[in-house]
């Protein structure tokens, strides 16, 4: 199994105590707040909506799921690299050790599928039910409102766009660049 792990799961094998420091764990714990049973890690997200400190490493900035921090600083030891960490209450930001349990992937899956959490992904979602269906209509939405801004004398503005339209300003700058404006 190891060398086909995928990034997603090698990130977990990072081991924690060893490169924890008493100051990453202090700013840790000033981050938790409770909120009802679950203990809320209420800093810095990913995109799936757990919650990460970042650790020094021979100098490289390394992420730790406060999850995973949470469990390793409760038992006293790394969680099993074979093992995920899981979470009872089913909310990613939780840290109460008390809501966390070790299971393998088929558990964590099993437990996601079982509270409804499982992603629907693109099956059977075709033609305007695609969440994508709309994009080409909203780019020459948005690359006709830039023209019309630039004819009006107002200037490129990304951002402000972006704050109009809820579009990053990454892609409304990267479709002007593809749609060859200067």
């Amino acid at each position: 199994m190891g060398n086909d792990l995928g990034n997603s799961q090698r990130r977990h094998r990072r081991p924690i105590l060893a490169v924890l420091k008493s100051k990453t764990a202090d700013r840790f714990h000033k981050k938790l707040q409770w909120d009802g049973e679950c203990l809320i890690f209420m800093g810095t997200r990913n995109c799936r909506g757990y919650g990460f400190v970042d650790v020094m490493t021979n100098g490289i900035r390394t992420p730790i799921l406060t999850h995973r921090l949470a469990w390793a600083l409760a038992h006293g030891e790394d969680p099993p690299d074979d093992l995920m960490i899981c979470h009872r209450c089913n909310n990613p930001r939780c840290c109460n050790p008390d809501h966390l349990y070790l299971g393998t992937a088929q558990d964590n899956s099993d437990d996601m599928v079982s509270a409804g959490r499982q992603g629907k992904g693109m099956l059977g979602r075709r033609g305007s039910d695609h969440p994508r269906a709309h994009k080409q209509e909203r780019r020459e939405e948005i690359l006709s409102l830039i023209r019309n801004r630039l004819e009006n004398g107002e200037g490129l503005n990304f951002l402000r766009i972006d704050r109009e339209t809820g579009i990053h300003y990454g892609t409304i700058a990267r479709w002007w660049r593809e749609a060859g404006e200067k």
